[in-house]
């Protein structure tokens, strides 16, 4: 956390003015579901690749916030907490055309301090509290029991390395107006299952990215791919072993150094629970932008909303600081 404070402050001294518009890469962000986080679903990718030699690094915090209760005939499924999830992602630029990138997160869980401040917000404006003001602040508490046996607990906080991807990228096709890649990805069992830092197995990943030029100021980005997971120890006997995902987003390039951006994301679901809506399929919306800092130095920043209700964490705040060198 500190560090990547040092990072951003460290980036504002030194901006200056620059005529290039932002770039068109998407927002770091995805399913925040601790259930879902231990396992390889990419994040949105860009579809061109850096050019050979080029570093792209990039340090994206995540937190959400979300209470959820599912109960049917024989389960009972209770998420009350907060996620922290600080990314450190390095895209290096091989041969023309090739490119590798290196993904290393830490994610911490806590009952965290949004609980409030989301009821104030919910009050504010009308919405609905759901299952807040019958529950406590600040818990946390993940909780899911079936056919009367406890499958998943933890009710204390903690943080660590979660589980390391390695991914590499080919440029099928790039020009001014639009562009495709094709992305690999292995994520690697390096997070403790029995904190939730990682599922205890490892997933391989294909995706295909692309984005296309609308107009002079309006972008389009997206990504297609599917999930093989390995045979993970949390909720093994739920888990599925092939997950669909995706994204589509749009740039709106308000001024040369701000653009707009609005990014939906979808997954089928990750687990086998019907009536479970926090382990099903999921459709999520992130509203936020990208600002240029100085033509080495990008921030942006989102809030992710769930779509469909219940089935992701009911909200995420999201900040990234990218360094092109």
């Amino acid at each position: 956390m500190n560090l990547y404070a040092y990072g951003l402050l460290i980036a504002l001294l030194t901006a200056k003015t620059v005529t290039a518009g932002t770039t068109t890469t998407p927002l770091q962000t995805r399913d925040q579901n601790p259930l879902v986080l231990i396992h390889g679903l990419p994040s949105a990718t860009a579809a061109e690749l850096p050019a050979a030699g080029r570093i792209q690094t990039s340090i994206s915090l995540n937190i959400s916030n979300t209470l959820n209760i599912d109960v049917t005939e024989n389960t009972l499924l209770l998420i009350d907490g907060e996620t922290y999830q600080l990314n450190l992602t390095m895209d290096f630029g091989l041969t023309d055309g090739w490119a590798i990138r290196g993904s290393l997160p830490l994610i911490a869980y806590s009952g965290g301090f949004l609980d409030q401040p989301i009821e104030q917000y919910h009050d504010t404006f009308g919405f609905s509290q759901g299952d807040r003001l019958e529950n406590p602040r600040d818990r946390l508490l993940f909780f899911y029991q079936r056919n009367n046996t406890e499958q998943l607990r933890l009710t204390r906080r903690n943080s660590g390395l979660g589980d390391i991807q390695l991914i590499a990228g080919r440029q099928l096709h790039a020009n001014e107006h639009s562009a495709y890649s094709l992305w690999a990805g292995l994520k690697l069992p390096t997070g403790d299952s029995e904190t939730l830092n990682g599922s205890g197995a490892a997933d391989l990943s294909v995706w295909l990215a692309g984005k296309k030029t609308i107009s002079n100021r309006l972008n389009s980005y997206g990504t297609i791919g599917v999930l093989q997971l390995g045979n993970g120890d949390v909720l093994p006997e739920l888990q599925e072993n092939t997950v669909f995902h995706g994204n589509l987003g749009l740039v709106w390039q308000t001024w040369p150094q701000l653009a707009f951006k609005a990014q939906f994301e979808a997954h089928t679901e990750f687990y086998k629970a019907p009536g479970t809506a926090f382990l099903s399929d999921v459709l999520q919306l992130s509203i936020g932008g990208t600002w240029q800092i100085t033509d080495r130095f990008e921030f942006d920043f989102a809030v992710a909303e769930d779509i469909k209700e219940d089935a992701s964490p009911d909200v995420n705040f999201h900040f990234n600081l990218r360094i092109n060198r």
